[in-house]
């Protein structure tokens, strides 16, 4: 037997070594919610750490990275990597931090106190570039995906609930929403045994039964009646939930809040004493900026005066609905089976030239998704599904991930439902529009419902190659690995087209969108270069926002280092960041100014099925 051991040196007196399980035991690589290969600590005897020290001195490498081979009670140097750094671990760093102090006052000590005098004018420390503002604009943390039922009825518990009304009502309180799940269980008593009708009661009660606390839940009833006898001839009731902030978005929004909170100690920590942070209506918004403003101001007392309310800057606006309108119909027929888009206009959109035309692809999903409904269905029948996951969170339950997933089959399985009649599309192929809803609850239940999503649609009459591997690692050529990968790059062609296929469609869906917001990040970073005191302005919004400006920003004409089309998804927390510095010319009177613009993508991983998660279910949030 052997073992691999990475080593890492910070100067000749201290040396840390991790060890790792090695993929060619099962072919799999244990990773981390970052993404990262897990790793452990490893204690090294003295013969090892003399090893590393001298690889060290030998290269003229103080910071070094080397492999060592225990074999048979040696050790031998393997590689060495030169430059490199242990990844996620504090202990490692606070020790590389103790020893650079050490060496700087060192440093300091054997200088001759003279040399200060020498110091340029332009360079010294009172006319160096210090952060003035900082502004940035927030997507909202992980949330539940938005769901929809839709059931019509014609029993007399329902429709003693319009009491009367010939217009829609509308549920919102606890209370009314438990006179709902009166009528529901009076006309499931009704109702014949085993029926469609008594299926959609139970699926609703369901969903009254987990979410009728959750403050985003409503039920809509919507009569229709003969417009000559005045007779109620149609009942349709519709129940909305979802889109609520989950534990996962709580950790995401603190650990952010509280590294850059750490990187404005770094910075200038004026920035931190004038902070106003404004956020749209919406609740998951709203609970993001809470979270966020109470770590990044050092939890305090109160947050009175920190957080306002802005709907004409962060809310939802039908301003660009028609040209958005627009766009999704050229989208759909781009991807009309047959239709070829030219390379140019692939390549112009970031398609990959190794990849098949986008409406192959398309096609694809759609065939996995019929195997997928078919095995699903299959193993409800066969198997315990009340015992396949130990806990689900957010208020999920077995019975609605299925009617979550039905929905989507509907959609993709090119099948009608009369009752759903705005779902699914009446054409003989996928519509796009739905990629996102798909990716959306894919990716939703591969953070927080995996054990269930990897069981269920397992087909047992596809043998496993090793049966004794774990449900985070097997079936690496099921169906649901191909439908999330050609999911998710359906839904990177796709998510910013939206906003605009051409520059034109771009600018103007963009200035529609948000240019209320663009006007004031430019006021605010007007304002902070004529105030003496450093401020802090950020906003919190939803992703219709985050890709609108973003697109005027690429379309203004300003220097960037990455192209538009090669930017990953803009996941939850994604930022877009305006960081104003400011340092003396020849005078403190006379100033001079430069703006950068950072971009991060969120908590996004490419492969959200690859990571080890842990209970937080939580995808860490990527630098800017």
């Amino acid at each position: 037997s052997f073992e691999d051991i990475k080593l890492y040196t910070v100067g000749p007196q201290f040396v840390h070594a991790e060890t790792r399980k090695s993929p060619t035991v099962d072919g799999h690589v244990k990773r981390n919610t970052d993404g990262k290969e897990i790793r452990y600590y490893a204690k090294l005897t003295q013969e090892e750490e003399d090893i590393a020290r001298k690889v060290s001195k030998a290269f003229g490498q103080t910071v070094c990275g080397l492999d060592i081979l225990r074999v048979q009670g040696k050790s031998y140097v393997i590689d060495v990597n030169g430059w490199s750094f242990v990844k996620g671990n504090d202990f490692y760093y606070d020790q590389c931090a103790r020893i650079l102090k050490e060496a700087f006052y060192r440093s300091v000590q054997e200088r001759p106190l003279s040399l200060a005098d020498q110091i340029p004018p332009e360079i010294s420390p009172q006319n160096s570039w210090r952060l003035k503002g900082f502004v940035a604009v927030f997507r909202h943390g992980d949330r539940t995906p938005k769901e929809k039922l839709k059931i019509t009825i014609m029993q007399q518990p329902f429709i003693d609930l319009l009491e009367g009304s010939k217009r829609e009502v509308v549920f919102r309180q606890k209370h009314q929403l438990e006179s709902v799940m009166k009528a529901v269980d009076m006309s499931l008593e009704i109702l014949p045994q085993d029926t469609e009708e008594q299926e959609k009661l139970r699926s609703l009660k369901e969903v009254l039964q987990r979410k009728h606390d959750l403050p985003g839940t409503k039920i809509q009833l919507k009569p229709k009646y003969d417009k000559q006898t005045q007779e109620l001839v149609k009942l349709q009731v519709i129940v909305k939930w979802g889109g609520e902030f989950t534990h996962a978005g709580r950790h995401q929004s603190k650990d952010l809040a509280e590294n850059l909170r750490k990187d404005m100690y770094i910075l200038n920590t004026e920035v931190l004493e004038d902070v106003k942070i404004y956020s749209s209506s919406e609740r998951r918004v709203r609970d993001t900026a809470q979270i966020f403003a109470r770590w990044f101001l050092g939890d305090p007392e109160t947050l009175d005066g920190v957080i306002s309310e802005s709907k004409y800057l962060l809310d939802d606006s039908n301003a660009a609905k028609d040209q958005a309108d627009i766009v999704k119909r050229q989208l759909k027929g781009l991807l009309r089976p047959g239709n070829n888009i030219p390379e140019w206009m692939l390549a112009q959109m970031g398609w990959s030239a190794k990849l098949p035309q986008p409406h192959v692809i398309l096609q694809e999903i759609s065939a996995i998704m019929s195997r997928m409904q078919h095995v699903m269905r299959e193993n409800w029948a066969i198997m315990d599904v009340d015992n396949i996951q130990r806990r689900w969170c957010c208020f999920d339950s077995p019975m609605l991930f299925k009617e979550r997933w039905e929905k989507m089959f509907r959609s993709f399985t090119l099948t009608s439902n009369g009752d759903e009649s705005d779902e699914p599309s009446t054409d003989k192929y996928p519509d796009p529009s739905w990629i996102s809803v798909l990716y959306d609850s894919l990716k939703y239940d591969s953070l927080h419902n995996r054990q269930f999503l990897l069981t269920i649609f397992k087909d047992e009459s596809v043998p496993n190659d090793d049966d004794n591997s774990s449900p985070n690692n097997n079936e690496c050529n099921s169906d649901v690995h191909k439908l999330y990968k050609a999911v998710k790059i359906m839904f990177d062609f796709i998510a910013p087209q939206e906003y605009g296929i051409s520059d034109t469609e771009k600018k103007n869906i963009g200035m529609l969108i948000s240019f209320p917001l663009l006007k004031k990040i430019l006021n605010d970073l007007d304002e902070m270069t004529s105030s003496e005191k450093a401020r802090t302005r950020l906003y919190f919004t939803k992703e219709s926002h985050v890709h609108a400006l973003l697109n005027l920003i690429y379309l203004s004409g300003v220097p960037t280092k990455v192209p538009r089309n090669t930017l990953p998804e803009l996941d939850y927390l994604t930022q877009i960041t305006f960081e104003l510095y400011e340092r003396n010319r020849q005078s403190v009177l006379d100033k001079e100014y430069s703006l950068r613009i950072g971009f991060s993508s969120g908590a996004h991983y490419d492969s959200v099925l690859d990571l080890r998660m842990d209970a937080e279910h939580c995808l860490k949030v990527a630098p800017r």
